[in-house]
């Protein structure tokens, strides 16, 4: 809960990169599809926040079609397209004319308080073979400096290096000699990601991100990156952020139809959500979507009145890259106003039950039979269980009156 919370206050201050405007949780570069020629590159202005430097001169060399056919072997910084899909990647290959290439991304806090971790996913590509002799593994390799002032270099300094978020080329040719021997059009590539505590970056403070590739002996690969995203935490936890913080999913009767109400402290990316009802609760047919706030460190609310008449309703979320997230279930019948209905389904604490017959008796079963409360009524319709003394699993109420006897099914998690 705590990861959460702080990813909505970035939402909130607005976290600003140099020359880029972010308004989300993470911030996100795809290199796009515009060719850049020969020379034309400009750090900072060409995708605003990144920086390219080698060790010998900054030799970008402007676009390349990466077909079958075999690639360039001259040296430096490059933006890659695969088979003219215009589908652009960052990259670079080091030789002895460029030496070491550095790729930077340079990010400043502009929150409101220190950010003490980061979550860097980005894919890797290998674009060609090259004949780079026995033990060279071309290696992009991930690093990050942290600084008070403003600060573009990408070789001075201490940088903090990250193995986890190295990419390697997987492919090798063992010859050592000076050529390129064939190209891999975009079919060699990796996902890398990882989560990163880092030193306390400070209000005001900058981070760069760095990816090295060295000039190994014999020759080098074609390397690139692409589709780079970088999400930020208040907390060194580096925990697992949820795109919703749901606070609280419930339902009534309303002329036989279902009224599904919800609220959410936070979201991120949330594109819409859906409602589906089941009968079973194993079997959900979709019955509506609602359109979601996207982006809020606010509390929103949410309703959904539907027709059909089921038992079980489950709520999820998608987000706007169309990933489902299943939110909570409860159990809501309105076929009959006075059938028994407990809430809420599952539950963390307290289980409520209503429409219970009067002058009736309840009676709390778990999942093997056994009787662990029991409850006389005299002529009131609803009451409760506490379960916050039980074990989490399947438990049942059974309401037992003079004309006839009801068994719900609920769920307990702690």
């Amino acid at each position: 809960m705590k990861s959460i919370f702080s990813f909505s206050l970035i939402l909130f201050f607005n976290f600003s990169f140099s020359q880029v405007s972010i308004t989300t949780a993470s911030y996100t570069q795809n290199f796009g599809v515009s060719d850049v020629a020969s020379g034309a590159w400009t750090d900072n202005s060409t995708f605003a926040g990144w920086y390219l430097t080698s060790s010998a001169s900054p030799a970008f060399k402007g676009s390349v079609n990466i077909t079958a056919a075999l690639p360039t072997n001259t040296g430096g910084f490059y933006i890659y397209e695969i088979n003219s899909n215009n589908n652009m990647k960052l990259g670079t290959r080091a030789s002895t004319t460029t030496n070491t290439g550095y790729i930077g991304l340079r990010l400043k806090n502009n929150t409101s308080q220190a950010i003490e971790s980061i979550r860097v996913s980005y894919m890797g590509y290998q674009l060609s073979l090259a004949e780079n002799g026995t033990g060279n593994t071309n290696t992009l390799a991930f690093s990050y400096r942290i600084s008070a002032i403003a600060n573009t270099s990408l070789t001075s300094g201490s940088f903090t290096n990250v193995a986890a978020l190295n990419y390697s080329a997987p492919n090798n040719y063992v010859t050592g000699g000076s050529n390129q021997r064939q190209s891999f059009q975009g079919t060699v590539s990796s996902a890398i990601t990882n989560c990163v505590n880092i030193p306390s970056l400070a209000v005001g403070s900058e981070i760069m991100l760095r990816w090295t590739d060295i000039d190994n002996s014999s020759n080098d690969h074609h390397l690139a990156i692409d589709d780079v995203t970088i999400s930020f935490g208040f907390d060194n936890a580096c925990a697992v952020i949820l795109p919703v913080e749901l606070l609280n999913l419930d339902g009534k009767c309303v002329n036989d139809n279902a009224l599904l109400n919800w609220s959410t402290a936070s979201e991120r990316n949330n594109d819409y959500f859906f409602v589906e009802g089941s009968e079973d609760g194993i079997n959900y047919n979709q019955i509506v979507d609602v359109k979601a706030d996207g982006n809020s460190s606010t509390q929103n609310n949410y309703s959904a009145e539907v027709s059909n008449n089921y038992q079980y309703y489950k709520l999820s979320q998608v987000d706007f890259d169309g990933k489902v997230t299943e939110l909570q279930t409860i159990s809501l019948d309105c076929t009959e106003s006075s059938e028994l209905l407990l809430y809420p389904n599952p539950t963390a604490e307290l289980i409520n039950i209503q429409n219970v017959e009067r002058n009736s008796e309840l009676t709390l079963i778990d999942y093997t039979g056994k009787i662990l409360e029991t409850i006389v009524l005299d002529n009131v319709t609803e009451c409760q269980f506490d379960m916050r003394k039980y074990s989490e699993g399947i438990y049942f109420i059974v309401n037992k009156s003079s004309i006839k006897t009801t068994t719900k099914k609920f769920q307990f998690l702690k």
